[in-house]
């Protein structure tokens, strides 16, 4: 209770000190508020260029997705390669099957580059037979009309879904495009839906584009009228939970082991390095440039020590009439370590109110609407600037605590 005591006498005669010397408590305060507001900003800048990272990588399916593509046959397998038909349509249907934790699977082939014209321009559009899981892979969503459905596979209907861009090309404002046509490869797709509108800008550009220009159509009837066979060009699936992917992996395995007669032609792979090489990036940005604000911390800290040694000497004789009257040595450490806290706080806490400033006008210069100030990063630099304030007072409060009161009274 003595130890509590002494601390909040240490505050209380900190905020006295403080305010009878304005200027030079603020003075030594500035290295703790530009280096917590510094701390601030910068962790608000990594973690807003870092976002469009992570979403890419979301949108695009996240860790949650796997691939199975085509690979050359081992050296040792080369004899009996013709034992295996290939990746094929008919390998996403027993992966479907077997492999109950999967939630989305669709193999994909890419098609062609159609020259797109309509009422508002021309462009190029790329095709891909899929699926209607793909959609959902892809995390699309269907604004008018319908999927693509497992009738459509097994009936090689001509249909298609269009994106976005395409319909706004095409098509007159306010003209619906169910109902339609899309011509592929010299072949007419009746268009049954259409896919919501993506927009994210970031410099000045929608990075959400490629997401607007797609042309999708069933895979099996891709497969019949352009290359004669079921072989596809990859097999796209997402598990349920990222939890259990190792299992999955090894269930796909197994199962493509079986429907290949056990020829390694193909490979699969996961996103878990990419998720890995995403978070070892965002931490090396962070540690950088957190590591220059927080010089400044450190050195905000040095302008605490001096200006503790400096109240030190001008308080000599208060020490020696303190410890006179039966203060203890530890009381008077406490005191001045809760001196030098209470100033690194306060450092910090105007730090922080600077750092929502800052992050607000770097809001405004950068475009980058979505900006905001990370609550954990201003935890961390308050957290910091206190360290930072009791290792500042530890000396300057151990040079007041061993003075020698007779010593110390004599002092003028």
């Amino acid at each position: 209770m003595n130890f509590i005591f002494e601390f909040f006498v240490g505050v209380s005669n900190g905020l006295g000190e403080i305010w009878s010397h304005k200027i030079r408590s603020m003075l030594s305060m500035v290295g703790i508020i530009l280096g917590c507001a510094a701390l601030v900003a910068m962790m608000s800048v990594v973690d807003n260029l870092m976002k469009d990272s992570r979403q890419a990588f979301e949108e695009s399916g996240g860790v949650e997705l796997i691939e199975v593509v085509r690979q050359d046959v081992p050296d040792e397998q080369a004899d009996i390669a013709s034992l295996s038909k290939g990746l094929t349509i008919d390998d996403a249907y027993a992966i479907r099957y077997a492999v109950p934790l999967i939630e989305y699977i669709s193999p994909q082939i890419w098609v062609s580059h159609e020259r797109v014209r309509g009422k508002r321009g021309r462009t190029w559009m790329p095709v891909f037979a899929i699926f209607g899981d793909n959609v959902d892979i892809g995390q699309l969503e269907i604004e008018r009309g319908r999927n693509l459905c497992e009738l459509d596979m097994r009936s090689y209907a001509s249909v298609a879904v269009v994106g976005s861009e395409y319909a706004r090309v095409v098509f007159a404002p306010g003209e619906d495009p169910i109902g339609k046509f899309v011509r592929v490869k010299g072949s007419l797709y009746q268009i049954v839906g259409v896919m919501k509108h993506y927009e994210r800008i970031v410099g000045g550009r929608n990075v959400l584009a490629r997401k607007n220009r797609l042309i999708y159509i069933p895979i099996t009837t891709a497969a019949m009228r352009y290359r004669g066979d079921r072989g596809v060009n990859t097999i796209y699936m997402k598990v349920r939970d990222a939890r259990n992917l190792s299992d999955v992996v090894s269930q796909v395995e197994n199962t493509m082991n079986q429907m290949h007669n056990g020829i390694q032609d193909f490979s699969i792979t996961t996103r878990e390095a990419e998720l890995e090489k995403y978070k070892a990036r965002e931490m090396k940005w962070k540690m950088g440039l957190g590591g220059v604000a927080l010089i400044s911390l450190f050195v905000g800290g040095i302008g605490i020590m001096n200006v503790m040694l400096a109240v030190i000497n001008e308080r000599i004789r208060e020490i020696g009439v303190r410890k006179a009257l039966g203060a203890r040595s530890s009381d008077i450490f406490m005191q001045f370590l809760a001196e030098s806290v209470v100033i690194s706080f306060l450092g910090g806490l105007f730090g922080m109110i600077l750092s929502v400033a800052l992050v607000f006008a770097l809001k405004q210069i950068l475009g980058a609407e979505e900006m905001a100030v990370p609550f954990d990063s201003m935890m961390y630099a308050m957290l910091f600037s206190i360290s930072i304030g009791i290792v500042s007072g530890v000396y300057p409060s151990l040079r007041a605590a061993r003075l020698d009161p007779i010593t110390a009274l004599r002092y003028e």
